[in-house]
């Protein structure tokens, strides 16, 4: 999964990934849930 596929802007929950980076090496991105994204405030 490339980075720009990954990032999700959602501060409330934080992950830690590990993806291929734009310079073709592997790195670590801090990305927010995706699903928390879409349903955390339905679920409250």
């Amino acid at each position: 999964m490339k980075e720009k596929d990954l990032y999700v802007d959602f501060k409330p929950q934080q992950a830690v990934y590990y993806v291929e980076k734009d310079d073709s090496s592997f790195g670590m991105v801090v990305s927010g849930s995706q699903l928390s994204h879409d349903y955390l405030d339905d679920y409250y």
